[in-house]
């Protein structure tokens, strides 16, 4: 109420009654005729209001996820919705700030965020979109949580924090032997099939064998893996002995030593012999059995492999940590991407193999575990193999997300700055 008049007893004048206020903001007035001494209607013949336009009051803005669940692949991206509390009527596009965090990592989980959403004039809400990254990376489900923040022209309300999840497409790692039951082939199998070595059957009469030695014996685990452990069961009686030299591939061709077994002289047991490995990655597993003690003849019971997903497409093999030379399935993938030496040391560039079926310009941008992009650069490359380099001079050390551009195709791959 800014005038109560309901006391009044004097009659109306051609002058009206005339209201002095002090300056109290109001869009909307209503009078309430409440008495007539003469009959029972009630009249207006005009209304008056004087004052100047109200300073503007500052819109309150929210956030919400309004899509809370995006996924790499297939691709499904999540949305978070900004809203004001009236139409931004101001004379121009109205920015909102917000903080990022979360247990995803910005570019190498999903696309850099700016920090800022613009909510233009007559509208009344702004969009925020979050991209994951299709990585190959085995991940629980990943938050991307954003927080408002101050800024011109408006409040904050509540809510003013709201996240979105990213689901990874990539399967959890098999656990048990990786061997077990995938296909195989041998230099000759005129004894026993090669599939018996993988049947999961240790009976000792059940092997794969071929003579005279030396003959081979190979499995295709189906994917590339880092091995972490082998176990090779030979035929036993407790007097023969094998000699042999295990080899693993990423693409059935070039091969690169694992375990050399050819000097060994201790008979064959129902334990088998076991070789634990520093996570090389191979896809193809092949024994050499060169020798045996007692025959001409060469016999595995069961073959063991044990690893997980590689999670970086042509990792080296130990002996091929800082070569640039990678031994790539071009059929399997579009684009291989190495990079390496990982660790790297601070001040020491970083090497980047790339194998492209064709000459492609390429972005590779540097970021660091926050999502800030430290460097960036364009490459002309040309198809086959190329290497490049990014300087490290002005890093920080600690984890960096390499992120490689390919005509809309991205790469990621983490590396770490010693």
């Amino acid at each position: 109420t800014v005038v109560d008049f309901n006391s009044n007893t004097s009659p109306a004048t051609n002058e009206g009654n005339t209201f002095n206020l002090n300056n109290p903001k109001a869009r909307y007035l209503r009078v309430n005729m409440n008495y007539n001494s003469a009959n029972q209607g009630v009249h207006i013949i005009e209304f008056e209001a004087y004052g100047q336009v109200s300073s503007p009051v500052d819109p309150q803005v929210t956030i919400e996820a309004s899509d809370a669940s995006a996924s790499e692949n297939p691709l499904d991206t999540g949305t978070f919705t900004v809203s004001l509390d009236a139409v931004n009527n101001n004379s121009g596009p109205l920015t909102v700030n917000y903080t990022i965090g979360g247990t995803a990592s910005s570019g190498s989980d999903y696309n850099p965020l700016s920090g800022t959403v613009i909510i233009p004039v007559g509208q009344q809400t702004g969009f925020i979109t979050v991209t994951p990254v299709n990585d190959l990376e085995i991940e629980p489900i990943e938050t991307v949580a954003l927080t408002l923040s101050s800024g011109s022209g408006y409040t904050i309300g509540s809510p003013s924090t709201a996240t979105v999840n990213i689901v990874s497409d990539d399967d959890l790692p098999p656990s048990g032997n990786i061997a077990l039951n995938k296909p195989t082939t041998s230099s000759s199998g005129t004894e026993a099939a090669s599939s018996n070595a993988v049947d999961g059957i240790y009976s000792i009469d059940n092997w794969w064998g071929a003579s005279p030695f030396p003959q081979w014996w190979s499995v295709d685990l189906g994917d590339e893996y880092d091995l972490s452990k082998l176990v090779v069961f030979n035929y036993y009686d407790g007097i023969r002995y094998y000699q042999y030299d295990i080899q693993g591939s990423l693409n059935g061709t070039n091969w690169t030593t694992l375990v050399d077994f050819n000097t060994n002289t201790t008979p064959a047991t129902s334990e088998g012999n076991t070789f634990n490995l520093g996570n090389p990655s191979a896809r193809y597993i092949r024994v050499n059995m060169n020798y045996n003690s007692v025959n001409t003849g060469v016999h595995i019971i069961e073959f063991e492999a044990y690893g997980t997903l590689t999670q970086n497409l042509g990792k080296n093999f130990p002996n091929q940590t800082n070569s640039p030379e990678k031994r790539l399935d071009e059929t399997s993938k579009k684009f291989s991407l190495s990079v390496y030496p990982n660790p790297s040391k601070y001040g020491n560039p970083i090497k980047l193999a790339l194998q492209l079926p064709k000459d492609e310009s390429v972005s590779v941008e540097i970021f660091d575990i926050n999502g800030k992009m430290v460097t960036n650069k364009e490459f002309e490359l040309q198809k086959g193999f190329n290497e490049v380099e990014m300087p490290t001079n002005y890093f920080s050390a600690g984890m960096l997300i390499v992120k490689v551009d390919i005509q809309g195709e991205i790469i990621t791959k983490k590396i770490f700055l010693e």
